[in-house]
């Protein structure tokens, strides 16, 4: 998928029909490259509604307003063994996944597991991974290079959220929490490495900021 243009996901939109679908259906997406694709405002692949896996997938300079490579919506994803190169929300957050909230229902959380994250950027926050909700887990994940206003790599409000057995170098905030921001309760994060992450006001590695 490259050189695709679109307001909404560059690349691939899937969307059940009627909010009743929601978890009966799910989309596969494996050994996918997705370079240089423009969304306006956001996405180059977005679930909407769906349960879905992405797995050995490679995301390299997308562009987008917000979410430049993954957008979720409502229900769960496995994104496993995907690479995320220079991806760039230009505007908004999550320079390369979004895992976004319904304001009623709360169906989803995210395992994003094995990844590798270079030279991500966001104009606001989560230079590679902006979540909103609860019980996601990040695991055995390198993040390298990623820039955005708070949380260089990773910003998270959700409760409950693991960062476990992941790598966090270089990352950058323009605010605070140079490679991670949570700002909800019971996070954890445990053997993790954090070498040369930077930010401008607190927290140069880590600021948890819930309860």
């Amino acid at each position: 998928f490259t050189n695709n243009k679109a307001d909404y996901s560059s690349a691939i939109s899937y969307t059940p029909q009627d909010i009743s679908q929601i978890g009966d259906t799910k989309a596969n997406i494996t050994y996918c490259n997705f370079e240089n694709n423009i969304a306006y405002v956001n996405a180059t692949v977005r679930f909407d509604s769906s349960y879905g896996n992405i797995k050995y997938c490679n995301f390299t300079n997308n562009v987008a307003g917000s979410a430049a490579g993954i957008y979720v919506y409502i229900y769960d994803v496995n994104i496993e063994q995907c690479r995320f190169d220079s991806n760039n929300a230009t505007s908004g957050n999550g320079g390369a996944i979004f895992i976004d909230r319904h304001p009623t229902l709360s169906y989803n959380n995210a395992k994003i597991l094995y990844c590798d994250f270079d030279d991500n950027t966001a104009k606001g926050n989560g230079g590679a991974v902006y979540m909103l909700t609860n019980d996601n887990t990040v695991s055995n994940c390198d993040f390298t290079g990623n820039t955005a206003n708070d949380g260089g790599a990773v910003y998270s409000t959700g409760q409950n959220e693991v960062i476990i057995y992941s790598n966090f170098t270089s990352n950058h905030a323009l605010n605070e929490g140079g490679a991670v921001f949570l700002t909800g309760v019971n996070s954890d994060i445990s053997y993790s490495n954090f070498i040369d992450n930077t930010a401008v006001n607190n927290g140069g590695a880590v600021v948890l900021d819930g309860d």
